[in-house]
């Protein structure tokens, strides 16, 4: 059996007992969050670790199972290989002083990390050197200028946070670790740029869009002009906190303004275009956005949405998809 092999067996016999893995989740919400599928193909396909709904809703399963175990000693997991839980729960038990509600966490937590650090060993091992140390390292593609960026997988981005200082600064470091990436690993287009503003409550009316996300967005595009000049191409988007969904909205006026740099920007869509001061209401804009989330769901969102009764929140970040 070769180093592939043995990897592909160490999840299940380690981390999750048999039984667990080959039946649809016991919970008929977590098992409609999933849309139906076993645990083991979460697993070995990665889906578990790396599509945010399908992590979310296998994380609430397993950590409500485990801390009914690690309050209730006569309660026997089915989830966990029982000598990897029993060895997790003794030491923990050795800790003094740790509270008792901080140990079902910290069990819950140490379980999933074994298995994402095992999953993520066999599928290293099926990767060359070179797909390796890109995978590692850095393989970042693109720079991300804005909030709302949390949810992106790693090695994916180069963020540039605003508000802590000098932003023009924060671009230049990015535009320079993009430049070696992009150096090593050349890219048939310009430096992407997405330009996002995050926001945290309602908008009422156009003067409040107009000055919570359309004013931020043309401060920080221009900064991205000064750091990157007409090489780039930049997506400028605003996003909700409760959501972490990019809507595309066009910047008409500062490329008018712009003049030469019209290509700078880019605009696969705009979720506000034909609203103004008459017609723009909180209503409306939120019918739009949820037509553009509709619009964005791949097949599996949407089988995922009828699963879970059409919930609308299932959509995910469609920044990547839109660039």
């Amino acid at each position: 059996m070769g180093t592939n092999d043995k990897l592909s067996e160490v999840i299940p016999a380690v981390v999750f007992q048999g039984g667990f893995l080959d039946r649809p989740f016991d919970d008929s919400e977590t098992d409609r969050l999933v849309g139906g599928v076993h645990p083991r193909i979460l697993l070995e396909s990665g889906s578990m670790f790396e599509d945010l709904r399908l992590r979310l809703a296998t994380e609430a399963y397993l950590l409500r199972a485990v801390t009914r175990s690690m309050r209730d000693r006569c309660h026997v997991i089915a989830i966990v290989a029982p000598a990897l839980f029993e060895s997790i729960r003794s030491t923990l038990d050795s800790v003094r002083p740790l509270p008792e509600r901080l140990q079902a966490p910290l069990a819950y937590q140490v379980i999933w990390n074994i298995a994402a650090t095992l999953r993520e060993r066999r599928f290293l091992a099926t990767l060359s050197r070179t797909e390796r140390e890109r995978h590692v390292q850095h393989s970042e593609y693109k720079v991300c200028y804005g909030e709302g960026f949390e949810i992106e997988p790693r090695n994916r981005l180069i963020l540039a946070k605003p508000g802590r200082g000098d932003d023009q600064k924060a671009l230049e470091v990015a535009k320079a670790v993009l430049g070696r990436n992009r150096s090593e690993r050349p890219q048939p287009h310009p430096p992407l740029v997405h330009v996002n503003v995050e926001l945290a409550g309602d908008v009422d009316d156009w003067d409040a869009f107009d000055t919570d996300v359309l004013a931020p967005l043309e401060t920080r595009i221009i900064n991205v002009r000064d750091v990157f000049g007409d090489d780039c191409r930049v997506l400028s988007t605003f996003s909700r906190r409760r959501e972490k969904c990019f809507y595309p909205v066009e910047m008409s006026l500062l490329q008018r303004r712009l003049g030469r740099d019209e290509q700078l920007l880019s605009f696969p869509m705009d979720v506000t275009r034909g609203l103004g001061d008459r017609d723009f209401t909180r209503r409306q804009l939120a019918h739009r956005e949820q037509a553009y989330r509709a619009m964005m769901l791949t097949p599996v969102d949407r089988s995922l949405a009828a699963a879970s009764d059409g919930v609308s929140a299932v959509a995910g970040p469609v920044g990547p998809k839109s660039t």
